[in-house]
């Protein structure tokens, strides 16, 4: 392996970055069946993974008791100018998320929601980016249909999944708890509003316009 392949092998098993994720949020170590429960990986693989990231100096342990326990080396060159600025980045997306749709939308909108996968963070390769956009009057949700169908191209470049928006009057949103309580349900339990209105607020607001 060269120098500068060392990459591809830290970050080329799904264990490896699993156990690496972990480690970096924590401020204690951790011993081997703690980073199995919190990573949901079997034992062997995390003992395999931890031999792997110490024989390049990115985790060191030490026993605690009858367990040893393992923590991510500060300082070593793989953590602080590669792995950790990696995870501190990819830490910072969901907020990159919620910052696109705030100000793509905003403008027009009452509310802009975020629900489904993204917002739960259980995203798979079939997942869309579920929003739901809810104007003042049927005027400002044809504004937001149009922006929506506008920005498709783009958010498909910069994010990878389309965009799947739902959008409403704020009467039509209000009345999902009646007309779609499912859905409603579904929104208010996962959603995570980029702008404006909580989901709970519309029905409140509907009776004031």
């Amino acid at each position: 392996m060269r120098l500068t392949e060392v990459t591809e092998y830290i970050l080329g098993n799904r264990s490896r970055v699993r156990v690496l994720r972990l480690l970096l949020g924590v401020s204690v170590p951790l011993n081997a069946s703690q980073i199995a429960a919190r990573t949901r990986l079997s034992q062997p693989a995390v003992s395999a993974a931890l031999s792997d990231l110490s024989a390049f100096g990115i985790v060191a342990s030490s026993p605690a008791g009858r367990a040893w326990v393992h923590w991510i080396v500060a300082d070593n060159i793989y953590v602080s100018e590669m792995i950790r600025p990696l995870f501190e980045a990819e830490s910072g997306i969901p907020h990159e998320l919620l910052t696109d749709l705030k100000e793509t939308f905003g403008p027009s909108a009452l509310s802009v929601v975020l629900f489904g996968s993204y917002a739960r963070n259980d995203i798979t390769g079939a997942s869309d980016i579920d929003i739901v956009l809810v104007g003042t009057d049927a005027l400002r949700k044809s504004e937001l249909e149009a922006r929506a169908s506008e920005v498709t191209e783009r958010f498909a470049k910069r994010w990878g999944p389309p965009l799947s928006p739902l959008v409403y009057d704020i009467k039509e949103a209000a009345a999902l708890t009646a007309r779609a309580p499912d859905l409603y349900a579904a929104i208010e339990l996962d959603g995570i509003t980029a702008f404006g209105l909580e989901p709970r607020e519309w029905g409140t607001y509907a009776q004031e316009v």
